[in-house]
């Protein structure tokens, strides 16, 4: 199986410099606390997940504990979007890197995909109450009035994104990394829009910032461009092995952004990847790792993300699990 990494850079914020929005600060990190609270009595095992889940140690004992009891199958049986994909072949680079690239939608599927965006409503910034109609999107797109357009959970309606959520490669890939039977914790379908205008701390509120994800004990996440992605496009990026070499700072902080100057002055600039590709290509990742989407400078970006989890924890924040 040829994999191809995008080759690292140091991609230039687009965001304008200016003074720090406190105030919206204080906002998002109440509404955060609120969800979090909610979630923890939804279901009390969420809360000790999201205090220890952060811990290489955990993290390692718990996957082993997995393994015991269900072993970690890496053969695929069933029909695939992904045939020329050899789960056996990718298994070591998986572990090692925490990312593997290659994956690419067949033609018809991406076809689907885009067919389905261009004829669904969608959301500014992911609210409800700014609902975008397929007829006004090109108009909202050059205004740049929002960092992303989510569609929700719309997307259950969508077949090819459906069968994606079972295909057996990607469920075999993550059952492989998790070490038990993958639970599909959400799936996303989001625009990113190019905003020059956007804070800082606006951009980190929709993963435009370095940070890691922290929504079951294990996570294994794919993401798949839907339209041409270079460094000008809102390329993602991802800090190899940084699922494995973790600071004890970061370990034991309670946040999960971290700066961009840290990041580069902890990892490698050659760890520092920048996932570039044709409308189409994919790539699977530890989210644990220290990733972002970059803010597109010239061209929308369109993407989907299908995350899967160890223990069907709740998804925290306005992203909810999609109906299976």
């Amino acid at each position: 199986m040829a994999q191809s990494y995008g080759r690292p850079t140091s991609i230039e914020s687009a965001e304008t410099p200016g003074r720090i929005d406190l105030g919206g600060i204080w906002v998002r990190s109440a509404r955060r606390v609120r969800d979090y609270l909610a979630i923890a009595r939804e279901k009390p095992s969420w809360l000790p997940m999201f205090v220890l889940a952060r811990f290489l140690l955990t993290r390692r004992i718990y996957r082993r504990l997995a393994l015991a009891r269900s072993g970690a199958a890496v053969t695929a049986a069933g029909d695939t979007a992904f045939p020329d994909i050899d789960l056996a072949a990718a298994k070591e680079q998986i572990r090692r890197d925490g990312i593997i690239t290659g994956l690419t939608l067949p033609p018809a599927t991406l076809a689907e995909i885009l067919e389905f965006s261009r004829s669904t409503p969608c959301y500014g910034d992911s609210s409800t109450n700014a609902p975008i109609l397929p007829a006004e999107f090109a108009a909202v797109a050059r205004e740049g009035r929002y960092i992303i357009a989510d569609y929700r959970d719309g997307i259950g309606d969508c077949a090819a994104i459906r069968q994606l959520w079972t295909d057996p490669v990607l469920t075999g890939m993550a059952r492989h990394y998790l070490g038990t039977t993958p639970h599909l914790l959400r799936s996303r379908l989001w625009w990113s829009f190019v905003t020059p205008q956007a804070a800082p701390e606006a951009r980190a509120g929709f993963s435009q910032e370095f940070h890691f994800d922290l929504d079951d004990w294990l996570c294994w996440k794919f993401f798949f461009y839907l339209t041409d992605t270079t460094e000008q496009d809102g390329a993602h990026q991802f800090v190899r092995d940084s699922h494995r070499r973790r600071p004890l700072s970061l370990q034991f902080s309670p946040f999960k952004g971290v700066s961009e100057a840290w990041t580069r002055a902890t990892y490698p600039a050659e760890d520092i990847m920048t996932l570039t590709g044709p409308a189409g290509f994919g790539f699977g990742e530890d989210s644990y790792g220290i990733h972002r989407g970059t803010a597109p400078r010239r061209s929308p970006r369109l993407i989907l993300e299908i995350e899967f989890g160890c223990s069907r924890q709740p998804v925290a924040g306005r992203y909810g699990a999609p109906e299976t």
